[in-house]
């Protein structure tokens, strides 16, 4: 039964790879997750069905939409599950954003309990902004600013990433980073720094960031710890 949603995320993955190429769609990355549920008496088949497409690409996400859509009507293995079980598609798209499209979340999830404009940080104007964009909600954000570390050794700093509980744990954080440091690399960077929560360091440590201070405390926040990321 494990291999059956194996072979439809293979399936549906190849088949969108294929159909985003035949529309010329600029897809850096992309990734075909399934989420089921099964029923608990004999015989136990998958009676609900999602797959979850993680797309990185600045395409229009109607274009994305249209590629998912061609897949499932493509895709032998999801076309004969559809005759058999509930199947659903969610797509998740990682682009480029404005700055003004992050400030929700960024206050709901950084700057909790604290005025809106607490969430406005100096270089703003200035800096590059990526979001997980789920049926037009951004539901993770992540800001790439041109400033140098305190120890000279990195001029490229992330701030402001956070992702809401739809997307936690799903991969698409590791997405989100990846176009930060592909952005820092396209601008001649060599590393990446952020002055992080000390309980989002284990994120970080797992994505190839190395702790590179002692814990200090930044006020009306909490405990931080620097780290970076050579690229």
């Amino acid at each position: 039964m494990d291999l059956l949603l194996a072979s439809l995320a293979t399936c549906a993955a190849a088949t969108f790879g294929s159909i985003g190429a035949k529309m010329r769609l600029p897809i850096d990355d992309f990734e075909v997750a399934v989420d089921a549920d099964r029923a608990t008496s004999t015989p136990r088949v998958w009676t609900d069905i999602a797959l979850r497409y993680h797309v990185r690409s600045d395409a229009p996400i109607d274009r994305l939409e249209r590629a998912v859509e061609l897949t499932r009507r493509t895709c032998s293995v999801s076309v004969m599950l559809d005759l058999a079980t509930s199947l659903t598609e969610k797509l998740f798209v990682v682009s480029e954003v404005d700055e003004s499209s992050t400030v929700d979340i960024r206050h709901r999830l950084l700057r909790a309990g604290m005025p809106r404009s607490s969430v406005a940080m100096r270089g703003d104007e200035a800096a590059t902004w990526f979001a997980v964009i789920h049926d037009g909600v951004v539901e993770g954000t992540a800001g790439i600013f041109a400033a140098e570390s305190p120890d000279g050794d990195s001029r490229h700093r992330l701030r402001g990433m956070a992702t809401s509980d739809l997307v936690r744990g799903s991969g698409l954080g590791r997405m989100l980073l990846d176009a930060v440091c592909d952005r820092v690399v396209a601008d001649g960077g060599s590393s990446v720094w952020a002055s992080a929560r000390t309980t989002a360091a284990g994120f970080y440590t797992r994505l190839a960031f190395e702790i590179v201070s002692d814990e200090y405390e930044v006020e009306g926040i909490g405990p931080h710890v620097r780290m970076r990321r050579g690229l």
